[in-house]
């Protein structure tokens, strides 16, 4: 159910916090989390700890999104033609 951690999420060392690397949760794909005391550093409770580890979570989660639109992002490119480029140029230009 939504919401609720299982046995296998949690830290055996600290029991009660989830088991993650950088906001990744250790056996969930897709699972992230942010704002977790010392997350990263000792500055991960703070705002602007909380903020840098946002960001790597984010950055991490985009690059895996480009990584795997690329293939249907290149078929859509090689369909283009000059009629095409040259709509991307005078846009450019805009």
């Amino acid at each position: 159910p939504a919401g609720v951690v299982e046995d296998r999420q949690l830290d055996p060392i600290e029991p009660g916090r989830v088991k993650q690397y950088r906001g990744a949760v250790e056996g969930e794909p897709g699972l992230y989390v942010c704002g977790l005391h010392f997350q990263h550093s000792t500055s991960s409770t703070m705002i602007h700890g909380a903020a840098r580890d946002a960001g790597y979570v984010a950055g991490t989660i985009g690059t895996l999104g480009v990584a795997f639109l690329a293939p249907i992002v290149v078929k859509f490119a090689l369909a283009f033609g000059p009629a095409e480029y040259f709509s991307l140029m005078v846009l450019a230009f805009i």
